[in-house]
């Protein structure tokens, strides 16, 4: 019995994997990652702009953002957030927009 369709199959989720890659990897922006809904039901802010502007941090450039101090970053983060480090709590959301793009492509794994 031969399988047909496969190759376009595969075709799919190379784009769709490139597609997280490219999230994963900053090339989405931080609201994209970071939904109003997401940072409204884990922090006090209601974007991740104002996540930021409360913050002790000047983040308006990616430069900004690659520059931050992971530790301070870490305890900003586990006092303004329900998660208990940056690393955690960005996961939680890359996570969650990854799930995001698949289901717009059509595959729901829940």
């Amino acid at each position: 019995m031969k399988i047909s369709g496969l190759g376009d199959l595969q075709k799919q989720l190379d784009k769709i994997q490139k597609e997280i890659e490219n999230a994963i990897n900053g090339e989405a922006r931080l609201d994209e990652i970071f939904p109003d809904d997401f940072i409204k039901q884990n922090t006090k802010c209601n974007s991740i702009e104002e996540f930021f502007v409360n913050s002790p941090f000047t983040v308006k450039t990616i430069e900004d953002y690659n520059k931050l101090d992971e530790h301070e970053l870490d305890i900003y983060t586990k006092e303004n957030t329900d998660y208990k480090d940056w690393k955690e709590f960005s996961g939680t959301a890359t996570n969650l927009y990854a799930k995001k793009i698949l289901k717009e492509k059509g595959f729901d794994f829940n």
